[in-house]
Formats: C-alpha cells, structure tokens, sequence
C-alpha cells in the first residue's frame, strides 16, 4: 500500500506550533465556540450497527461510524464500521450526495475490523461493481505496518488484527489509491469544519499497539467541538496528556474511547470534560461492569446527555442538512 506524507488542495493544512495555555500560536486559528453568531453547524450523525441478531435490531455487534456534512455540503467520514456495515454506509453517503456518493475526506482511527472493514468493501466493491463506488477524493489516517502488528499481538483480538490490516492495504493497493500520512499537530480544514490531529501511532507503545496507535482528532465547525479517539488505550491516553496538545483535549462532545471499555484513564476524561457523550457501543458492551465504571466517570463529571450505538442512528444539528432522499433503512 503507497502511502502519502505530503498534502495538497483542496485541503488546507498546517503544522500546530507548541501549544501554550492559552491556545496555539503559528497557523490559522482552529475554529472556535467564540466565532460569530452566523457560524452554520455541521451535521454529525452516530450510524447504527447493521450485524444485528434476526429479530433484535439493538442487540448488535460494535462498530465505530460517524458521518459529517459541513456547511457546503462536504461528507466527512470518520472510520466507517465493519464490513457488515458497508451497504448502509454505502447508502447514507448516497442519500446526503447530489448524485453520486461523494466523501470529501475519509478518516481511519486504526485498523480494526469494526472501524476499517466497511471502507475495505466499498474500495472492493467499487473496483469490480463501478454502480457501487464511492469517490473518495482523500484517505487519511496513521497506517502500522503489518509486520509491526504481527510482531505485536494483542492477545484479544488474535489473527484478525493482521489479516484486517493486509486486507486494507490489499484493497487500496488493488485501486492505486494511497493513504496520507497525518501526524500530530497537523490541521486539516474541510469548509467549515476544522479536524486537528492531537495523536497518531505511537510506536514505541508495544501493548495494544493497534489501539493504542489510535488518531485522537479534535473536529470544530465553529458552534461545537467533538473528540473522536477511535479506541484509544490507557497507555497511549497517558502520553497524550503529557503531550503538548493536552490542552487541546477540551471538546462538547466525547466519542468514548474503545466503545466505552478498556480504554482511556479517567484522568484523560477528566481534561476532556465533555458535556455529551458519543458511544459507539452495542447493548452487550453497555452492561459490562466496565463499560459502567466509565459511565459512571461521566456522571460525576456532569455529562448531560449519551448517544448510544444501540439506540439507532443518532443525529446532531441534522435540521439544515436533511437527505436528499428518504432515510436509508435499518
């Protein structure tokens, strides 16, 4: 799989400087709560898992998807979930295009099945069925090599880690797409919506690798700010507050690192503060003890409201950015 370090229009893009307390110097300024009243929200949606057992539509696997449509109409795709979950992706993008599906920027946290696998089928899909293609005019992500994976098991995910990263590389290979390269301190302007890279792999974290090399991304359109961590690990949670874009962790909204158990440290929350929170968490997940002792983290911080995975296709600031077409079905 080629991958690219370099980026070009219509994108824009910068290096942060070393973050002081008070914001961050060197670049344009991220987008703001403060910006003026006349900022348009950009819609966020929270896709519903589609490997569900017959019968049950919430009794479902995981999966990590979110969609955003920005002020221009720009679709941003942020993982995408399993291979399961592909044709409804496929669908939700096509619904919220003019015509054809049309992703302006598509965002790999990691190379898990439930993140990664429903872009791996649509890239394999859309070489052998053109009907079925999506135009991707960017891939991004902070791609570890798969002899880094295998070298680095994670007991509980077994053989899949490395066969979901070979399929991946497979499939971008088979249509000589490449994947960019972000790195942290990088700023990424989409329209309205600004994406600053707070974290990228970390290999020198040999635990977890695959989670813990998860992008930790701080997105803003101006009225809101979001943090998606992908599954993020205590250990790599940790660096990151140490780093120089620990300041930057602040968000409205939290997307809870590896669907809300086993992932960051409470301290890491506590920086992140969020006022809602984003779980992209099957029922079974919900009821583990673990998953409640996050839960419970975010009620003594005062968080006002989750979105559950579970629940269905959530939506946020939806009104102005209706589907073209009627929803896609469950």
């Amino acid at each position: 799989m080629r991958r690219r370090s370099g980026w070009s229009a219509p994108f824009a893009a910068v290096f942060l400087a070393a973050c002081a307390a008070d914001g961050i110097s060197g670049g344009p300024q991220p987008a703001s709560l403060s910006s003026s009243a006349e900022a348009t929200p950009a819609a966020l949606w929270q896709l519903p898992s589609q490997q569900c057992r017959a019968g049950d539509p919430t009794d479902c696997a995981q999966t990590n998807s979110y969609v955003m449509q920005t002020r221009n109409g720009s679709l941003i795709v942020m993982d995408g979930g399993s291979m399961h979950d592909a044709q409804y992706l496929r669908q939700f993008l096509t619904d919220h295009s003019d015509s054809t599906p049309h992703v302006a920027a598509w965002f790999i946290s990691h190379p898990h099945v439930d993140h990664v696998g429903a872009l791996t089928k649509i890239l394999q899909d859309g070489k052998y069925k053109p009907e079925l293609a999506v135009h991707i005019d960017r891939i991004y992500g902070s791609m570890l090599p798969a002899d880094t994976v295998a070298k680095y098991p994670w007991p509980e995910a077994g053989p899949e880690e490395v066969q979901t990263v070979n399929a991946f590389e497979t499939a971008v290979t088979a249509i000589n797409a490449v994947v960019t390269e972000v790195e942290a301190g990088q700023v990424i302007v989409i329209d309205n919506v600004t994406i600053e890279i707070l974290a990228a792999k970390n290999l020198e974290i040999t635990w977890n690798v695959v989670n813990n090399s998860s992008v930790v991304m701080r997105v803003s359109d101006g009225t809101k700010s979001i943090l998606f961590t992908g599954d993020l690990g205590s250990e790599a949670s940790q660096k990151l507050l140490k780093s120089r874009f620990a300041s930057r962790l602040k968000a409205d909204y939290l997307q809870v690192s590896h669907h809300g158990q086993k992932g960051a440290d409470r301290a890491f929350y506590d920086v992140v503060a969020p006022t809602y929170c984003l779980w992209p968490t099957p029922r079974a997940v919900w009821n583990l003890p673990t998953t409640k002792t996050t839960l419970d983290w975010m009620s003594q911080m005062g968080v006002l409201r989750h979105y559950r995975q579970f629940d269905g296709l959530v939506g946020i600031d939806t009104l102005t950015r209706a589907s073209r077409r009627s929803p896609p079905p469950r």
